[in-house]
């Protein structure tokens, strides 16, 4: 390497998280890539616990990134606010807020423990008195992200050095700080609630628990003490009880169990974490030997944001790179999704309205809009006034292209129609095909009334066509399509 490129190469990284942030807010906008890669996966892993979808867990991802990107470009201290000195706290917040916004529009889309907790209120736990809680926020923010990568997330001392920037003796004393101040802080707590002078004479005077080994007296007053001894024992084992319990109370929603599956999932696609001195940077073009002839589009956006104001490249900078991640790791999943199956004559395009929205193909899991058609014959918009919704007569088509099953195929179709006007109308479903056989039908309720009717299928996968043709009485409106979408049998 030339003397060039390792001086690009010095220039493009840095030691910690909360360094390379301030290295972005700086100017150097290529090192917002290396936070990225070192959190992405555990990012992702948490998503795939709220929902079902794993192209919705990388939006989910792709939101928590761009959150961070746009608290990197304001002007507010990094250093200040709730998990200011934890990136990676940061960013499962960010996900969780994103995914209860989601699942209140697509509910379909998301696993059934993550409704179910946001259908009893999103309520965080509140098995203990918090005194944990208000421990730990009471550390430094340095403490406080050491203690969740070593106690909850499990993290080796490499992963450590990653993430905080420190190395060797000075990462083991500052990591056995925390541990003491989480424990004093703990004590303190306990003491302050205390009324018996004894409790606090023999606790609280360089007694040095739980590290040290109790007094005579101490230990006199542990057996006499039911309080003393139960605080005792939690100071013995805080640390197992701060990985079970700091979760619940700092994010709300925390299966412990899934996230950890899913982060040791994905830990043979993603490069093992390596030192702080040897971690993946983005590289110079043509630095050392590369698979890709030319610069990726992250490399070619960061070039020509070196020439833009410095706060908007800071912004614009971190966009593109989420941006691109995301957008590649959709594009695989619709490549590798089937093609729609030929059709026959006179299974073409119903109609020649094309639809108001042209864009990339639709997520059956993540319920389809009635207008969000490609191409529709005699609907028309809902004449009850639904935003979304269209009206549907006799013989009226609706046609939806490139519309995404996913790789597992969904054994339910789920509709939401309202405003039946008769008995025995109905929704046919066709894939690919206008004229083949009907793949669901559903009834509208005659009632007028909004409602989801579930329907089985059977499972498909990837992209089709879908037609949907209403079938009703020719004087009478059949009713109104608000949307459709599949779920898991």
């Amino acid at each position: 390497m030339n003397r060039s490129a390792m001086a690009s190469l010095v220039r493009e990284s840095a030691d910690g998280d909360m360094a390379a942030l301030r290295a972005v807010r700086e100017g150097r906008t290529a090192v917002f890539r290396e936070v990225y890669e070192r959190h992405q996966a555990s990012v992702r892993a948490y998503a795939l616990t709220c929902t079902t979808s794993p192209a919705l867990a990388a939006k989910l991802v792709s939101e928590a990134f761009a959150k961070l990107g746009e608290r990197v470009a304001s002007p507010h201290p990094l250093d200040h606010g709730r998990h200011a000195g934890c990136v990676r706290l940061q960013l499962l917040e960010s996900t969780r807020l994103a995914a209860v916004a989601d699942a209140l529009r697509h509910p379909h889309a998301f696993s059934s423990g993550f409704m179910a907790w946001i259908a009893s209120g999103s309520v965080w736990p509140m098995h203990d008195d918090g005194q944990l809680q208000v421990a730990y926020e009471g550390l430094t923010p340095l403490e406080q992200c050491l203690l969740w990568h070593a106690l909850v997330e499990r993290d080796d001392m490499t992963a450590l050095a990653g993430v905080t920037g420190l190395t060797g003796r000075d990462l083991r004393s500052r990591l056995a700080t925390a541990d003491r101040g989480l424990r004093r802080s703990r004590m303190e707590l306990y003491l302050e609630r205390v009324d018996s002078e004894d409790c606090i004479k023999t606790l609280g005077e360089g007694a040095g628990l739980p590290y040290a080994t109790p007094s005579p007296e101490v230990t006199a007053h542990l057996a006499a003490c039911p309080r003393c001894r139960a605080l005792y024992e939690d100071l013995v084992r805080l640390d197992a009880r701060a990985a079970r319990h700091l979760p619940l109370r700092l994010l709300g929603w925390w299966p412990a169990e899934e996230y950890r599956r899913n982060k040791e999932a994905a830990a043979p696609a993603a490069p093992r974490e390596r030192s702080v001195r040897t971690a993946p940077v983005p590289r110079p073009a043509g630095a050392g030997r590369r698979r890709h002839r030319e610069a990726g589009p992250v490399r070619k956006a960061v070039m020509w944001l070196r020439g833009t104001s410095h706060r908007t490249t800071v912004f614009v900078a971190v966009t593109v790179t989420v941006a691109t991640a995301l957008t590649g790791t959709l594009a695989m999943r619709w490549m590798e999704s089937s093609d729609p199956a030929p059709c026959g004559q006179g299974g073409q395009d119903p109609g020649t309205t094309a639809s108001p929205k042209a864009g990339p193909p639709l997520a059956a899991r993540l319920r389809v809009n009635a207008d969000e058609y490609s191409a529709q014959e005699g609907a028309e918009g809902s004449r009850s006034g639904y935003r979304h919704a269209r009206s549907l007569s006799q013989g009226d088509q609706l046609r939806y292209d490139q519309v995404d099953f996913g790789k597992e195929g969904d054994g339910r179709l789920v509709t939401r129609v309202s405003n039946g006007g008769e008995s025995g109308a109905r929704l046919e479903f066709r894939l690919d095909c206008a004229d083949s056989e009907p793949w669901a039908l559903v009834t509208v309720p005659a009632d007028g009334e909004q409602e989801d009717v579930t329907a089985e299928v059977q499972a498909v996968q990837g992209r089709h066509t879908v037609f949907i043709t209403a079938v009703c009485d020719a004087r009478r409106v059949c009713g109104d399509l608000h949307w459709f979408g599949t779920v898991v049998r």
